[in-house]
């Protein structure tokens, strides 16, 4: 058995850490785009004014029909004085000035958050509610939809290329060790591999530390810092292990007629 050269040693070093810089940009975009989604998502209302003042059956049974609409997570009723309240703890000054024209000028409301996957149709789902008896106005923020709307399909588009990184990067593998069991130049794949993924370990170690270090500034805001799982990480590293397959030299047929070369 050959001893592993420095080039295949830089080689498996280079190959893991391309594996580990590369997998672990695409990782930490990919969860940093679904914590914007979701934060998004937890915090998009659509507020259904009511037409009149209503008797609490009638009040249940708009709320059911809003629950069965399709799309809909959650649907929440608050009342005149509920609503006066919380704009008293948002804006005192406010609610001294309103206090002033003497009745309670606010409206009742129901509150509905979406399911995720319904908040590109919110405005689908408005027209429905907007037929339902007593509902009156109903408010909600389009661009916060839009936004949401680009964070999934971003969170979509960074799975994606994270499977087809993923795909390549193995069909690779299996195709260099294929060619060690398949080809007798090619035995050199699987001659000293304990080194070269001792090596291929290490590149990929430091490309997932270089890009943790290079987002770590965002941690001092919780909002914007949103760390890939250990599991996703754990499989990047196996992963970057691979590299290892790719550190090899090609045994030529002809070395012994060298070695028998006359002078």
């Amino acid at each position: 058995m050959r001893s592993v050269s420095a080039k295949n040693l830089f080689v498996a070093a280079l190959a893991g850490l391309l594996c580990g810089t590369a997998g672990e940009t695409l990782l930490f975009l990919e969860a940093q785009v679904r914590r914007l989604e979701r934060s998004l998502a937890d915090e998009f209302r659509i507020v259904l004014f009511s037409a009149g003042e209503m008797k609490d059956a009638e009040r249940a049974g708009v709320e059911a029909l809003l629950r069965k609409l399709p799309g809909t997570d959650q649907a929440r009723f608050i009342s005149r004085d509920e609503s006066l309240e919380r704009l008293r703890r948002q804006d005192p000054e406010l609610v001294r000035a309103v206090a002033l024209l003497g009745e309670n000028p606010l409206q009742s409301a129901w509150e509905v958050s979406l399911t995720p996957e319904a908040m590109g149709g919110a405005g689908e789902w408005a027209e429905k509610a907007a037929r339902i008896p007593k509902v009156g106005d109903i408010r909600f923020k389009p661009m916060q939809v839009h936004a949401a709307v680009r964070c999934q399909f971003y969170a979509r588009f960074l799975h994606l290329a994270l499977s087809l990184l993923a795909f390549f990067w193995l069909a690779g593998a299996a195709a260099a060790l294929w060619a060690a069991l398949s080809w007798p130049e090619a035995r050199g794949v699987l001659e000293n591999l304990l080194p070269r993924l001792a090596m291929a370990g290490v590149g990929a170690a430091g490309g997932m530390g270089i890009v943790f270090l290079a987002t770590l500034p965002l941690k001092s805001s919780p909002l914007a810092w949103a760390a890939p799982t250990e599991a996703a990480q754990g499989l990047l590293f196996v992963a970057g292990l691979f590299g290892s397959l790719f550190a090899w030299d090609w045994v030529h047929a002809s070395h012994p007629h060298h070695a028998a070369h006359p002078h």
